[in-house]
């Protein structure tokens, strides 16, 4: 089947749409790139009106949508 459609394999983890696809749960270093860019998306004079709770509040809620992102991957 891969040889008929040309494609290539690759060994887990692997990233798609930079979220890594694992058989397992991610681990805290496989996601800490995805942390980085939504805090990067954050420019610094929003964060300093945003207190620490909902600079928090917003981290978790782009990292809950990574499994939804996953599914729709598989």
């Amino acid at each position: 089947m891969i040889t008929s459609l040309g494609c290539s394999t690759a060994a887990l983890p692997v990233t798609y749409l930079g979220i890594p696809l694992t058989m397992r749960r991610p681990s805290a270093g496989q996601l800490q790139p995805l942390v980085d860019k939504v805090t990067g998306r954050l420019p610094t004079w929003k964060a300093w009106l945003m207190n620490r709770a909902g600079r928090l509040a917003l981290v978790k809620f782009f990292l809950c949508t990574i499994p939804v992102h996953q599914r729709v991957a598989f």
